[in-house]
């Protein structure tokens, strides 16, 4: 068989398989998306879960102006958190996920996945380097 014979072979391969795959992804309702690494398959997790906000969260999402309908583009836009996360061995999952403002504050938020119930738990703002202990999640003293 001729080189020539053998491109022309390769060439309507190509232009066949390239066809299917038009076909079939101009059908897709929805971009595919790739979440290969922990942080985007986290927060995809919890932007296709219907969130739950605790009574807490609430009321300091208010004390600090946070919008409830912005939730989606505070997880899109921050990261989580996975060292002071609690992750490994338990059975309901505790995600840190924080937003940088101005390179001076952090907000932190706490979510609690358990099976395919998303919660969120509290939320809470700290200055850079950010230290997770009790008397920096006392920001809204009305809250409890």
């Amino acid at each position: 068989m001729g080189f020539v014979k053998r491109f022309s072979f390769f060439f309507i391969g190509i232009l066949f398989g390239c066809l299917i795959l038009y076909v079939s992804l101009k059908g897709r309702e929805e971009p595919l998306s790739f979440n290969y690494f922990p942080n985007s398959r986290v927060k995809s997790h919890l932007i296709n879960s219907d969130i739950l906000i605790s009574k807490e969260a609430l009321c300091k999402m208010n004390c600090m102006n946070l919008d409830t309908t912005l939730l989606d583009h505070y997880i899109l836009d921050g990261n989580i958190d996975f060292q002071k996360s609690e992750i490994r061995g338990h059975d309901v999952k505790t995600y840190y996920l924080f937003n940088e403002i101005n390179k001076k504050r952090v907000h932190y938020f706490k979510f609690r996945i358990n099976g395919d119930r998303v919660e969120l738990l509290d939320l809470f703002l700290t200055s850079l380097p950010p230290n997770i202990d009790k008397h920096s999640l006392k920001n809204c003293e009305n809250c409890p």
